[in-house]
């Protein structure tokens, strides 16, 4: 992990990561949630995400990157401003869960990539994969070609290997162990106050 990314990860573990029973979009029980929506629109986590997922789809050549409504929004957001910042232009997209039954009814928001264009594909948690597939499958019908899946954490339940059988390369900024171990390894709350 580079230091962004451990950044990124701590900050995770100190804000979206909880122990609580929950039901998971996948309907399967966890006795975990990560609420990565409080790291991708959080001040400091929207920079880390930017230039974390930027530092990993940089050498890809990729001509657009994209994911499914809610949780690739603000994750597309923050790495096309990065990549402006840095002198390279790299268009997003966001795909509807449903087509828009008025305007032009798209069901591909932002700038739609030209057919045979490379894409990322992100997502901010991934646990069986679902989400991050039928991306997949929306964008290869599109006549893109999905040159990776990124998602910022994986909770190691199998997604990344659903994911790798469709033959896009899959990668995680983090994994739940590493929030885990950095949350483990964190100072008590009280004594960040008095640092700070």
């Amino acid at each position: 992990m580079t230091e962004t990314e451990i950044r990124l990860a701590r900050l995770l573990a100190e804000i979206a990561y909880r122990e609580a029973d929950v039901t998971l979009t996948s309907g399967r029980s966890s006795g975990f949630y990560i609420d990565a929506k409080k790291l991708t629109y959080h001040p400091e986590g929207m920079e880390l995400v930017g230039r974390a997922v930027f530092g990993r789809i940089r050498a890809l050549d990729v001509q657009a990157i994209g994911g499914m409504v809610l949780g690739a929004v603000a994750i597309v957001t923050s790495t096309v401003l990065t990549a402006r910042l840095a002198g390279v232009d790299i268009p997003g997209f966001v795909l509807r869960k449903d087509a828009r039954m008025h305007g032009l009814q798209k069901m591909i928001e932002g700038i739609a990539p030209e057919p045979g264009s490379r894409v990322a594909i992100v997502e901010d948690v991934v646990t069986s994969g679902g989400s991050v597939i039928e991306s997949v499958e929306r964008v290869r019908e599109a006549g893109l070609e999905v040159a990776t899946a990124l998602v910022l954490v994986d909770r190691e339940e199998g997604g990344a290997q659903a994911i790798a059988a469709t033959g896009v390369p899959f990668q995680a900024i983090c994994t739940v162990s590493q929030i885990r171990a950095l949350r483990d390894t964190a100072p008590p709350a009280d004594a960040r106050e008095r640092r700070a």
